[in-house]
């Protein structure tokens, strides 16, 4: 900060008020806060085995502890071997929510048994550009014995796995990931898969769920330290910084500029 002082040597008083220098700060801002926790060994071993043709099916339960209070969004990564992924039906579950992750992907009136890919490697989202891994075929085949991998819309079919083929010609998702949206992540978490045909066995390799947590930061005005009283003889410029402080999180850049003040004051925009 900059004056030049008239004739006749004064003591002038500098107040740091508003009215005197402004500060710019940024805007309202929004923040993507997330955390992953991932599962990969079942009570000591490395994967779990999903029986085959058997209804009961199994559980793997965690209990889950978050610094995140509110979510926004979930996303799963599921990692699953075997032989054939028409078979599997899999759903996530947590307090009130409840997303069917895979209902023996590809079956229909058509293809009754589903789809014959062996293995899925792959993140489910609400908000995957992929279309809903039922159809995945219709985007990926994957070459013979590898595993489907990728980011998809979670199945999200809620029709009975053992009814009828016809059943999923017409079914349209709503089991999906958003049930979760609003929900405390900690707490109990249980991912159940069910092999629903025999003749080829399934594990459980790995999965993880990644937390979403909408944070707003409220823009604070920056205020600026008081500036002590300046002597100055006549016709002499007198320079000092000025010091201002911002409590907006994450950290800001202010930048300094004049609004009013006496003839000859002049502000830079770094104080």
């Amino acid at each position: 900060m900059n004056i030049f002082a008239p004739r006749m040597g004064c003591r002038m008083p500098l107040l740091s008020r508003l009215a005197l220098v402004g500060l710019l700060g940024a805007a309202t801002a929004q923040a993507a806060v997330f955390e992953t926790v991932n599962f990969d060994t079942f009570g000591g071993n490395p994967a779990l085995t999903i029986p085959d043709w058997d209804v009961f099916g199994i559980s793997d339960v965690r209990t889950v502890t978050s610094s995140i209070s509110n979510l926004a969004k979930v996303e799963v990564g599921l990692t699953l071997s075997g032989g054939f992924n028409g078979d599997l039906y899999v759903y996530l579950r947590h307090g009130d929510g409840f997303s069917v992750l895979l209902n023996r992907p590809g079956r229909s009136t058509s293809l009754p048994f589903g789809y014959e890919d062996a293995g899925v490697s792959v993140t489910f989202a609400d908000d995957a550009a992929g279309a809903s891994f039922h159809t995945y075929q219709d985007t990926t085949i994957p070459p013979l014995s590898a595993s489907i991998t990728g980011i998809w819309k979670p199945d999200g079919l809620e029709v009975m796995p053992l009814g009828s083929p016809s059943l999923y010609d017409t079914a349209t998702p709503t089991a999906l990931l958003s049930s979760f949206v609003g929900l405390d992540p900690n707490g109990v978490w249980t991912l159940y898969a069910a092999d629903l045909s025999g003749g080829v066995s399934h594990q459980i390799e790995s999965w993880s769920l990644t937390f979403f947590e909408a944070v707003t930061e409220v823009n604070a005005a920056p205020e600026l330290a008081v500036v002590p009283n300046q002597t100055v003889y006549e016709l002499s410029l007198l320079s000092f910084n000025l010091s201002a402080t911002d409590a907006d999180r994450p950290a800001q850049t202010l930048t300094y500029m004049l609004v009013s003040g006496p003839g000859g004051l002049s502000v830079s925009t770094a104080g």
